[in-house]
């Protein structure tokens, strides 16, 4: 019997990985305003469901906090309104 692990696969290579032009170094992050505005929304967003899912779980205190700095990074999102009308909420609890 011929072993066939030294003659399988001879004639096609192992698939190799192109190199790409090496990438530079990622330097600090841009802050929130320096960011495009559907970044800016959909962070905002994102940050909104974390307070409103803190907000069910009776963790008002931490919820507070969230809307808080959503109105702080993301002023002029609709999130942003959204965010101050639930502070106004939690705080005259």
């Amino acid at each position: 019997m011929a072993d066939r692990s030294s003659t399988e696969g001879a004639d096609s290579a192992p698939p190799t990985r192109e190199t790409a032009e090496p990438k530079a170094k990622a330097g600090p992050k841009p802050d929130a305003k320096a960011q495009a505005p559907d970044k800016l929304a959909a962070k905002a967003a994102t940050t909104l469901r974390l307070a409103q899912n803190l907000e069910k779980t009776g963790k008002s205190a931490a919820a507070l906090k969230s809307c808080k700095q959503i109105v702080k990074d993301y002023p002029k999102t609709a999130t942003a309104r959204i965010a101050a009308e639930r502070i106004k909420a939690l705080e005259s609890q």
